[in-house]
């Protein structure tokens, strides 16, 4: 039944996208808040086309979702830091959701969900874990200098609360 409902999915997401190139603009991207929860701390960040960032219900529905998604990644055979992302992106097609922890080292994992619009249903993306926007990666690449800096660079005494508290931005 899964493989259903994710062919499902997979139909709605692609007949609302529209593949056509368009000139780059700024996003505005926020990152609101740190959540903890499971002894886990989350950078969430919001990511929009518009003027401001509406899908304030996707994003709460999934604050809620993190005790579930941390738990999964406790679970996972590398080891974990209990150091997260959560990128929830008002894309043209519904709102993609991104989970990514900080796992063996120097590697994030990721969990891809999707809601649409209208019924707002976080559900997994029937992307497997991979699909990931320009808007995204700007923020993978912050990511990537704050980990090397507060985490891989003090090794011996890491500063996950700095890496938690270095956050980026973008208000076009």
């Amino acid at each position: 039944m899964r493989y259903g409902i994710v062919k499902s999915l997979k139909n709605v997401i692609y007949k609302s996208m529209e593949y056509q190139l368009e000139k780059y603009r700024d996003r505005l991207i926020q990152c609101n808040q740190v959540v903890h929860v499971n002894d886990w701390g989350v950078k969430v960040y919001a990511v929009t086309k518009q003027p401001a960032f509406g899908a304030h219900e996707v994003l709460n529905n999934a604050i809620e979702k993190l005790p579930e998604w941390t738990k999964l990644a406790d679970e996972t055979p590398l080891e974990t830091y209990k150091t997260a992302i959560l990128i929830v992106h008002e894309a043209r097609e519904g709102v993609w959701l991104l989970f990514n922890w900080w796992t063996g080292g120097e590697m994030l994992d990721t969990r891809l969900f999707f809601a649409d619009y209208e019924s707002k249903e976080i559900k997994s993306s029937g992307h497997g874990n991979g699909l990931k926007c320009i808007w995204e990666i700007e923020i993978f690449a912050h990511e990537r200098q704050a980990w090397i800096q507060q985490v891989l660079n003090k090794f011996a005494a890491p500063d996950f609360n700095g890496y938690l508290n270095n956050a980026y931005s973008v208000n076009p």
